[in-house]
């Protein structure tokens, strides 16, 4: 890929990405969205990983698709209605191995952590404003701003989060 800077902006022109689908290939390996599935898109060659954010209610930026608990914990609840330490394991059985494993939810800081020096495609996902602020100071504290592609499907949004961070 090449950078280049185009008025007062930065555009990245890529030839070619590789983006292996970790919520659709790597579920019958590993739960969607966590460090384990990421590690795993990495190892079969992707170049960027893709994940939604959320607010819990003590101010962690956790990595999850949905803004409900249901679907991949039976737990009926929000989000943003608990704290980080309350939220439930993620469980899994492999489909060949027929094993099951537990997954924690991860906070964005330990996927920065982990991958430090991969693109990262994060959807921000309808929170509350206080969303958008921590995780521009994440992106900032860890020095990411060259390898994040940030928005929201809702242009009015996209353009919102543009303020926070114009990088």
């Amino acid at each position: 890929y090449k950078r280049q800077e185009y008025g007062g902006r930065i555009l990245v022109i890529c030839r070619l990405i590789i983006h292996v689908e970790e919520r659709i290939g790597g579920s019958s390996v590993h739960v969607e969205n966590t460090i384990e599935a990421f590690q795993d898109g990495i190892d079969q060659g992707s170049h960027i990983l893709e994940m939604d954010v959320h607010l819990t209610k003590d101010g962690k930026v956790i990595v999850h698709h949905d803004s409900s608990l249901t679907r991949l914990t039976g737990v009926k609840n929000y989000i943003q209605d608990m704290d980080y330490s309350q939220l439930p394991l993620l469980s899994h059985r492999h489909v060949k191995g027929g094993k099951e494993k537990t997954y924690k939810i991860p906070t964005l800081e330990e996927v920065f952590q982990k991958f430090p020096n991969t693109v990262m495609n994060i959807d921000l996902k309808n929170g509350p404003p206080t969303l958008n602020a921590a995780v521009v100071k994440l992106i900032e504290q860890y020095g990411m701003e060259r390898n994040i592609i940030w928005g929201h499907e809702d242009k009015k949004k996209s353009d919102e989060l543009l303020k926070y961070n114009p990088k």
